[in-house]
């Protein structure tokens, strides 16, 4: 194939093509101590299992959405805004997540009283 000419995919008869959306929608951050690093850390682990690629704004910064490093040079304080661009397939499910986030204020459920506590070793003298 000569150089600078791209390969085109032919489409399969009777198979659709994935759809690629994308979305942008901005929120205003209103946990209490802003976007520190457990709220970043959350943000990322929750966006991993999508395909969408995501790009987040504030403050006149950009980072993506794989990056905790990134997410905390936001510097997104209380009240702050914040926008998220995700472009993909599965771009709807992945918002879906982010503003589930959000609107919970990065509040984990509480699961301590159903964990399983660890026993409790004595030192034993002999």
């Amino acid at each position: 194939m000569p150089k600078g000419v791209a390969a085109s995919r032919e489409s399969v008869p009777g198979r659709t093509q994935p759809v690629v959306q994308t979305l942008r929608q901005t929120f205003v951050v209103e946990a209490e101590h802003g976007l520190h690093l457990r709220p970043c850390a959350l943000l990322v682990k929750t966006l991993r299992p999508y395909r969408s690629s995501v790009r987040v704004e504030a403050r006149g910064k950009t980072a993506f959405g794989d990056s905790v490093l990134g997410f905390i040079s936001l510097a997104a304080e209380f009240g702050s805004e914040i926008t998220f661009t995700i472009v993909g397939e599965d771009a709807s499910r992945a918002m879906a997540a982010v503003r589930q986030l959000f609107a919970g204020r990065f509040k984990a459920p509480d699961h301590a009283s159903a964990l399983p506590r660890r026993p409790r070793y004595e030192s034993q003298s002999r």
